[in-house]
């Protein structure tokens, strides 16, 4: 039975993490395009998926809210690592989280979003560094968690 749960857990992850790399690609092609509104709506999506991905992952759900300040909020319990992404003590990161946020609902619903070049690379980076520290939280937990329960049961 564990072996069946950390497979479903294994899938389960692994397509949100597709679709993650898929708003990836998009928003390298708004880059390339020198769309940074609409890159920034495709970056959104990534950070919003993997950071549900991982919530549903660590603690069996996910929060339901399109802001990622609210997803980092919610796994600091758990997740310190990825509750940290953007430094709530530093005022540019906070900006840039809020350029993330606001890109959801502005570039869907308004005509008056802006965001710079430079702002953008640095969500490219904050994304590599999210997919960087979700896969060890990802591999911990199949790791550790499920490797033992099947062990236990042998």
């Amino acid at each position: 039975m564990a072996k069946f749960i950390a497979h479903q857990v294994k899938i389960s992850y692994r397509n949100e993490e597709i679709k993650a790399e898929r708003f990836l690609s998009g928003a390298r092609f708004y880059f390339s395009a020198q769309n940074f509104e609409h890159c920034a709506f495709m970056l959104h999506q990534v950070f919003d998926l993997m950071y549900r991905a991982i919530a549903v992952l660590v603690m069996g759900r996910d929060k339901k809210t399109h802001r990622i300040s609210a997803h980092q909020a919610y796994v600091k319990p758990y997740i310190k690592q990825l509750s940290q992404l953007f430094n709530q003590n530093e005022e540019h990161e906070v900006n840039l989280l809020h350029l993330l946020d606001e890109a959801y609902l502005a570039v869907r619903y308004e005509n008056n979003y802006y965001i710079s070049e430079a702002a953008i690379l640095q969500l490219f980076e904050k994304a590599d560094l999210l997919k960087h520290l979700a896969e060890q939280v990802y591999q911990g937990m199949m790791n550790n968690h499920f490797d033992r329960q099947v062990k236990e049961l042998i």
